[in-house]
């Protein structure tokens, strides 16, 4: 329902504006009806904070789109991989190598993974994903997450996406 103009940018993104843009676009500000740092974006509740959840160490999955940019940046390392662990900081440290060269620096930098098409928008793209991850969901860099490709269910391997993610908070 909203408008936004486009236009041509000819200098290449820098990972600290690409992660404003992200924050902007995911309207962090807005309120949620909770106490002061409990909103996550878009006027969403973020679940209870790490402290008030009994020292229980949590492990946070994300999948998707997370998993097809952590692929491309070469976060996960084996591509027979349906799990793999890593930090919000590998994603920061990847949109940093992405931002500021051209697309055919892009799309050497990253071992030929990112199309040439998507090399134009890889900086944000890892921005974003580090933004959902540190600003919107309040994680620390250094958190342990895990990348899913698929999970297992019953002995079968289960597409991993956010509809299931959806699923799973519904029966929680």
């Amino acid at each position: 329902g909203k408008d936004y103009p486009v236009r041509e940018v000819e200098e290449h993104g820098d990972f600290k504006r690409c992660a404003q843009t992200a924050l902007k676009a995911l309207e962090h500000e807005k309120a949620c009806g909770a106490a002061d740092g409990g909103c996550s974006f878009a006027g969403a509740w973020r679940g209870k904070p790490p402290h008030l959840q009994g020292g229980v160490p949590r492990v946070y999955y994300v999948s998707s789109y997370f998993w097809d940019r952590a692929v491309d940046s070469g976060i996960v390392e084996d591509a027979q991989a349906i799990e793999w662990a890593t930090s919000p900081a590998d994603f920061a440290r990847r949109a940093a190598a992405a931002c500021g060269k051209t697309e055919d620096d892009v799309h050497r930098a990253f071992g030929g993974r990112v199309a040439k098409e998507a090399a134009p928008y890889f900086c944000l793209d890892l921005s974003f994903c580090h933004t959902v991850l540190t600003q919107g969901f309040d994680l620390p860099e250094t958190a342990p997450i895990k990348l899913v490709k698929q999970v297992m269910y019953k002995g079968s391997p289960i597409e991993a996406a956010w509809p299931l993610g959806a699923a799973i908070a519904a029966l929680a």
